[in-house]
């Protein structure tokens, strides 16, 4: 499913404001973190070729497909798919 800080912050027994005020304490957010995380996950996941690109969406939280395309995009500046034909690591 999708991550929210709330799940978070309930797994780590604090409240959001909590968690939001700890990680500014440090330079840094929630959507921040998640960024990162999803961006080099899909990294990984787009070069394996037993994962379809619309599971790699699913499993990143995005709602849909195009959604992780056009942030891979932005990421990477080139497709899921054309990172997927070419084999190689991908920088993001």
């Amino acid at each position: 499913g999708g991550v929210a800080d709330e799940k978070i912050a309930e797994s780590l027994n604090m409240s959001v404001r909590s968690l939001q005020r700890r990680l500014k304490e440090v330079g840094t957010t929630f959507r921040g973190i998640l960024d990162v995380v999803r961006k080099d996950l899909a990294a990984t996941y787009v070069l394996d070729p037993e994962i379809e690109l619309a599971e790699v969406a699913f499993l990143l939280g995005f709602s849909e497909q195009s959604a992780f395309s056009r942030a891979f995009r932005r990421w990477t500046g080139i497709s899921p798919s054309e990172a997927r034909k070419s084999g190689k690591t991908v920088a993001v």
